[in-house]
């Protein structure tokens, strides 16, 4: 074994209040968006890398990894260029990308965890995702690459494929789904009507589409999250953070337009995301305004 990741917990995602100086409205948007976090870090990414650890393609992300020394001095065959990370905006999922072009092995386990804090501002949230999506969107320069290795199975080279196309699939269905919704809002629109109902029967297969594409698949985390990592929360709850996950997961699609817009423009500088300690603190009236900016 080469590398570990572990799985990741929002320390936070039982705060009642994490902005104790803010209304209950603001409260309440804070606190979803840290459990968001949580549902998309302990039952979404689980279940992807469970299938990857199928395909030989284990991904590293941010805490918890583990990487032995041994092989991160192997895939430095380059210092200029960063050594064994190669100075992408998603350094840590093109870290574990090399090892697997060079025979290495990584692997996932739910065994242990590390706790981080989540964030609960949405344009922070918007920076991290942005930087995220734009480093996917670099690593896609890695295909040829991965389509000529001899030591990935081909599983291995579809599910890679898969994750480094994600942005660009993102942009595509963020287009279709309105789309779809428009063309069956219309439909339902001629019905209430009483126009004729011509083609009918595709109208409701594309409505049937939409809702697949665009809420079932994402809302079905709210429930599975409570079946697998928080037992003692209510169902209905968790009916809830489905429907708050479909949300979240299409503010994502924001971020990857965000992404694109500095992709094509160069722009490749690295945003830091500011913690949420770093928002809260108190400025004195004698602060320098130097002190105030992210680093």
């Amino acid at each position: 074994m080469d590398a570990v990741q572990i799985e990741v917990r929002m320390r936070n995602r039982d705060e009642p209040r994490p902005l104790p100086g803010s209304g209950p409205v603001r409260n309440l948007i804070a606190r979803t968006l840290v459990r968001m976090q949580d549902i998309e870090f302990r039952a979404a990414v689980p279940a992807l890398q469970a299938g990857r650890s199928f395909t030989g393609t284990v991904s590293l992300g941010g805490n918890g990894q583990f990487v032995r020394l041994g092989a991160l001095r192997a895939l430095d065959d380059a210092p200029e260029r960063g050594g064994p990370w190669r100075n992408s905006l998603l350094d840590d999922y093109e870290l574990a990308l090399h090892l697997a072009l060079a025979g290495r092995t990584v692997a996932f386990t739910r065994d242990t965890w590390v706790e981080q804090e989540g964030l609960w501002s949405a344009g922070r949230l918007l920076v991290q995702r942005t930087r995220w999506s734009q480093g996917t969107m670099q690593c896609t320069r890695h295909l040829r690459t991965v389509w000529r290795s001899r030591r990935l199975s081909v599983p291995g080279r579809m599910e890679i494929s898969y994750s480094l196309l994600q942005p660009w699939l993102q942009l595509l269905v963020s287009m279709v789904c309105p789309v779809l919704l428009v063309v069956a809002v219309s439909h339902l629109i001629d019905q209430m009507d009483g126009a004729p109902a011509a083609g009918g029967t595709a109208r409701w297969g594309l409505l049937l589409g939409y809702l697949l594409l665009a809420v079932v698949q994402f809302g079905m985390w709210g429930p599975l999250y409570r079946a697998k990592c928080e037992p003692g929360q209510g169902f209905w709850r968790s009916v809830g953070w489905g429907f708050a996950y479909t949300a979240y997961v299409w503010c994502y699609s924001l971020a990857t337009w965000r992404a694109l817009g500095r992709h094509l423009r160069g722009h490749q500088a690295w945003a830091k995301t500011r913690r949420n300690a770093e928002i809260a603190a108190p400025r004195t009236a004698h602060a320098h305004p130097d002190h105030a900016r992210a680093r």
